[in-house]
């Protein structure tokens, strides 16, 4: 081994060991191979350091990772050697083509090969030299040639401005159904659970929001709104309606949630970046399911939030549909929601996917804190809404005093010649006010819970 290899060594080591310790604990090595973009999901880790852990105290020594390492190099440069036909020191695409062939594994397409080769390449110049191959595969367990290359056709080369970052190999005990399942299963649980933490604790700020948005008449302030509805119903009249806001934006965050990622995992297959258009699309078809789906939820829970005269989930459905009928007016309101929903969710989602997935990059770290998480759903939360707003303000008196509108247009024109341009934005103040801290707290939570239960290294972003 020359000194340039254990200069690499010493190096590789000192990054993966963050506290300095002079040993690798699995947490350590997890992250360290995110930041690295090496190959990384519990299943490998957790053979890697059964292969490397001589000593079995469950972590890794510098003396043991040198050892694993220097024996990997020897064989990397066969390998490397094998690859390179012309001798050169370097090998091109065509002899990473001609090796795939010989060994009769299956063919990349011209583009899915191009792909790998270049985000091998790190250096742009259209070869990979030792470095760089060295680099890619030092911690590869079986590092043949024919397990090289079979690794890299199976493995999903991933960007290091998503959530992965390096090659994430599925493994080979779990079909790809049953993750799929799985993980899908976890994304609304998840999503459910962000949905009810974060509705529950603002519930005061989004009863006053509905509340002054009907009204009307002659403007009241905030904390004229606030007095009344307080004095109506006390402090439990602050949380009137949030049973069946919880019954609705559970299982609609749910919903929202799992969709973005299904929608997100469709574009992604044949490529590892999404655009931001193809975050926006997946954000807005996201919160089309969502609201479409679980609408007449909506129209009962704004109904409940708006007036008194409603003893509860039950008595408002049966009113409703004694008096304006069984379906229609359970969807009245539905082409307004639409319309906000679609540039409000595709923004949204956009601009925090794109702003997590930034400082991810910047901070070379693939769990971004609370605080970071809080930032960019405030920011997306306020983009969303400065578009979407004006068809919330609609839908929400279409829903709670349908006789005074005959449709979208209708109640658009009637609210302008009222109240002029700024009644679109009716009660956009306590609704920043509650919308702000509640989707901070939805996607801090939704992060959360998607780390902690390991599915934040599954999927593609």
């Amino acid at each position: 081994m020359n000194s340039n290899d254990k200069d690499f060594i010493k190096d590789l080591f000192k990054k993966l060991d963050v506290n300095n310790d002079g040993r690798l604990s699995k947490s350590e090595i997890k992250d360290g191979f995110f930041k690295l973009k090496i190959p990384s999901n519990d299943e490998s880790i957790n053979n890697f350091i059964q292969n490397v852990d001589d000593d079995k105290d469950g972590t890794i020594s510098f003396s043991e990772f040198e050892k694993f390492t220097n024996n990997n190099l020897i064989q990397l440069k066969k390998v490397f050697n094998e690859l390179d036909s012309d001798h050169n020191g370097s090998l091109d695409i065509h002899e990473i083509e001609e090796s795939i062939k010989k060994l009769g594994l299956p063919m990349y397409s011209e583009q899915e090969l191009a792909r790998l080769f270049h985000r091998i390449d790190t250096n742009k110049d259209n070869k990979i030299d030792f470095n760089e191959w060295r680099e890619l595969l030092i911690l590869l367990p079986n590092s043949s040639l024919s397990a090289i290359l079979a690794y890299w056709k199976d493995a999903h080369i991933l960007d290091a401005g998503d959530d992965n970052g390096g090659f994430i190999p599925p493994p080979p005990s779990v079909g790809k159904a049953e993750k799929s399942l799985s993980a899908t299963l976890t994304y609304m649980a998840a999503g459910a659970t962000a949905g009810v933490v974060s509705r529950t604790l603002t519930a005061p700020m989004e009863r006053v929001k509905i509340t002054y948005q009907i009204n009307t008449g002659a403007p009241k302030s905030l904390m004229d709104t606030f007095r009344s509805v307080y004095a109506d119903g006390g402090f439990r009249g602050l949380f009137r309606g949030n049973f069946a806001n919880i019954l609705k934006v559970s299982p609609e965050s749910a919903v929202k949630f799992a969709t973005f990622e299904a929608v997100k995992k469709l574009f992604a297959e044949n490529d590892s970046e999404l655009t931001s258009g193809q975050r926006f699309t997946a954000g807005a078809v996201a919160g089309i399911a969502a609201h479409t789906s679980l609408f007449p939820l909506e129209v009962v829970r704004t109904r409940l939030t708006a007036s008194s005269e409603y003893k509860g989930i039950f008595d408002c459905i049966v009113k409703t549909a004694k008096s304006e009928g069984y379906i229609v007016p359970f969807y009245r309101g539905l082409t307004a929601s639409i319309l906000s929903t679609i540039p409000h969710s595709g923004i949204n989602m956009m601009v925090y996917e794109t702003l997590k997935h930034e400082i991810i990059r910047l901070t070379n770290n693939p769990y971004p804190s609370s605080l970071q998480l809080l930032t960019c759903a405030s920011i997306s939360s306020v983009c969303g809404q400065l578009v979407g707003y004006p068809f919330h303000v609609i839908k929400t008196r279409i829903i709670t005093k349908p006789d005074n509108y005959k449709g979208l247009l209708d109640g658009i024109s009637q609210t302008v010649k009222k109240e002029g341009f700024k009644g679109l934005y009716r009660g956009i103040i306590p609704n920043f006010m509650k919308s702000i801290p509640s989707h901070g707290i939805t996607f801090v939570t939704y992060e959360f819970i998607k780390k902690n239960f390991n599915i934040h290294k599954e999927k593609k972003h």
